[in-house]
């Protein structure tokens, strides 16, 4: 059986482009978080200036280098979750070029700290107004400019992208990303407005730098080992046939299984690397766990207004959990209606160990990574683990 664990590949095809140019598939080398980090942040509530300091766990998220505007080797996180490239405080310099938009832009961050929990809340504002705490999520104003962007040690340059600036936070101190900032990957659905286009589809756009608007994330972090790919499909990276499936909005469809056994059916699944543990609905994971002999345990907060679902299992009689894609049914329509780009046969990949357990206790107990939530309708997230 396959194994779907910290070491995945992620390859995905942009729909919005179908042309392909000269060129080749580049590997960019990634850096891991190593944990906890000091920061200081200056932040400007009501047009005041106040500097504070906050600490952050960044290990399991990866990095990239990269120039912005005026800005070298700033270390950006790699986020197939979301679509935009946001800076932390106090990190962008603009260039001589650069374009001060009054544009606004909002969103809304659900998995921000390592262990795939919190919220942040994204949202362009004036000066004069404070950001507040709704339900325990941390609001950020910013501003969006133009400029341009290049990834370090290669050729890939965009002049005049679009890019969030943030300004203040609030509760603080925390800067909202780790590192430098968020560099979104995903399309579409731009906070920017629907028809600005991310850094990745920006460089597609360009003649002669990709042979395919095409992208892969290779992440080993047992070996603190990770590469982007950009230009199409490392085939060293895999063994076998690639899985294929196809994209409907911002998910694919894939089944849920245990012990090889599928429970769950076209569940509605979006690939983030951006968190490191994995999301479902509170009924389909309780089902999940349920099946796989998984103690569950429910939590409510009061202040978020929010119901989530841990499981528990014995570490050392780990169950075998997996996501199938495409999804079976899936599979079978592109085999009958003989489409070739999604593959036609269904295969799930199980859940390594190691991945399964989020963290163990003295007892022996292992808090598994797949959790359930009451708030993300349908959908999962399907995080490095």
């Amino acid at each position: 059986m396959p194994s779907l664990s910290l070491a995945i590949v992620l390859a995905v095809t942009l729909r919005v482009l179908d042309w392909r140019v000269e060129g080749a598939i580049v590997p960019v080398r990634l850096t891991r978080g190593q944990g906890i980090s000091s920061s200081q942040v200056t932040t400007h509530g009501s047009c005041r200036f106040v500097t504070l300091t906050a600490e952050r766990d960044d290990r399991d998220f990866w990095f990239a280098r990269f120039s912005i505007g005026a800005s070298r080797n700033l270390s950006i996180l790699i986020d197939t979750g979301s679509t935009d490239l946001l800076l932390n405080p106090d990190v962008y310099r603009p260039s001589k070029s650069a374009i001060a938009l009054s544009r606004p832009f909002s969103m809304r961050y659900g998995t921000v700290n390592s262990d795939g929990s919190g919220e942040e809340t994204v949202r362009r504002d004036i000066c004069s107004r404070e950001g507040v705490s709704d339900h325990g999520r941390t609001q950020v104003n910013g501003t969006v400019f133009q400029d341009t962007v290049s990834l370090d040690n290669t050729d890939f340059s965009v002049p005049l992208q679009s890019l969030g600036v943030t300004t203040s936070i609030s509760p603080g101190p925390r800067p909202p990303f780790p590192h430098d900032g968020l560099m979104g990957f995903f399309i579409p659905g731009s906070a920017f407005g629907e028809e600005v286009p991310n850094w990745f589809s920006s460089l597609c756009r360009q003649p002669s730098i990709l042979d395919e608007c095409r992208f892969g994330l290779a992440l080993e972090p047992s070996t603190e080992s990770a590469f982007l790919y950009l230009g199409g499909v490392e085939q060293s990276r895999y063994a076998g046939a690639l899985s294929t499936a196809a994209m409907h909005e911002r998910y694919v469809f894939g089944d849920v299984a245990v012990g090889g056994r599928i429970i769950h059916r076209d569940a509605a699944i979006m690939v983030d690397s951006g968190t490191t543990v994995s999301w479902g609905p509170i009924e389909s994971v309780q089902q999940l766990f349920d099946a796989a002999g998984i103690r569950s345990i429910r939590r409510h907060n009061s202040t978020t207004l929010t119901t989530t679902l841990d499981g528990v299992y014995p570490c050392d009689t780990p169950p075998r959990l997996g996501f199938g894609f495409p999804s079976v049914s899936n599979a079978l329509e592109a085999r009958s209606s003989r489409l070739s780009v999604v593959s036609h046969a269904s295969k799930v990949f199980d859940m390594l160990p190691a991945a399964l357990a989020e963290h163990s206790d003295d007892q022996g107990n292992c808090t598994a990574s797949i959790h359930g939530i009451d708030q993300e309708g349908d959908s999962w997230i399907l995080g490095q683990g």
